[in-house]
């Protein structure tokens, strides 16, 4: 298996081989076979901006608990850091991030080239007017956070939850004034 035993926990066996045999056909793709050889593929939840990233010094990919929270986004992002992957192994740090030679090579999948992935999914705090918000639950490994008018011990954070982590809250007033 490509990915380590934590993603595979996190996202599920059938989704792990569906997303290898994606993973082995952008190889083909690209005529670059070594290239799967090379990379690790893991799970880090610390990742709160960025669905997933690649780090050359590591050569590994890391996604976050966006990848793992929502099924659309996971094709695109993990070409998107496959891209890099294979920009870096063709051409070292001679070029840019988001370069020709990465757009070059989210084309030839027939993928867009954009710097970001849209995540409608993402957590926000609810609209509600300041006075009424008065506690703060926050997730202390992710630091997702949601309000409240009253402490509400029943949430929990989602995505560390699917990740196999417990997602207790921490939950705070808030003084207003």
């Amino acid at each position: 298996m490509l990915f380590d035993d934590e993603l595979i926990r996190a996202i599920g066996t059938r989704s792990a081989r569906t997303l290898q045999s994606y993973v082995h056909g952008i190889y083909r793709e690209w005529s670059l076979p070594s290239l799967g050889r090379e990379i690790t593929f893991t799970l880090n939840i610390r990742l709160r901006t960025c669905i997933a990233r690649y780090r050359r010094d590591q050569n590994t990919i890391e996604f976050g608990p966006s990848f793992v929270a929502d099924s659309r986004i996971r094709r695109e992002a993990l070409a998107h850091e496959l891209a890099h992957a294979a920009v870096a192994a063709q051409h070292g740090d001679k070029v840019k991030a988001h370069g020709s030679e990465w757009c070059a090579y989210m084309r030839q999948l027939g993928l867009e080239p954009r710097r970001r992935i849209d995540r409608p999914h993402r957590a926000r705090a609810p609209q509600i007017g300041p006075s009424k918000v008065r506690y703060r639950h926050r997730c202390l490994v992710c630091q997702m956070t949601r309000y409240s008018a009253k402490p509400v011990h029943g949430w929990y954070c989602r995505n560390c939850h699917i990740a196999g982590l417990a997602g207790e809250l921490e939950i705070r007033r808030i003084n207003h004034g």
